[in-house]
């Protein structure tokens, strides 16, 4: 399997938030995936062990790309 997710449906289901930079698939930053979270665009989830703050941002990349498709422009 790839990284890059295709139209084909093969791709990773779930994006691991970019620490730095844009993420790989949608070049999108960090700061537009916590905005669209906020406004609850898009899906995401969080895992950390119990008890702790801190933990890893996942990102539902079907609802990514349903955002994208609802937003697009033309034919």
């Amino acid at each position: 399997m790839t990284k890059q997710a295709t139209k084909t449906g093969t791709g990773p289901e779930w994006l691991r938030l970019p620490s730095r930079g844009y993420d790989p698939i949608f070049g999108l930053s960090r700061s537009w995936y916590y905005g669209a979270i906020n406004k609850g665009l898009i899906r995401s989830s969080v895992l950390r062990n119990r008890g702790c703050l801190k933990g890893v941002r996942l990102i539902d990349v079907d609802s990514v790309r349903r955002l994208i498709e609802a937003n697009a422009v033309g034919a």
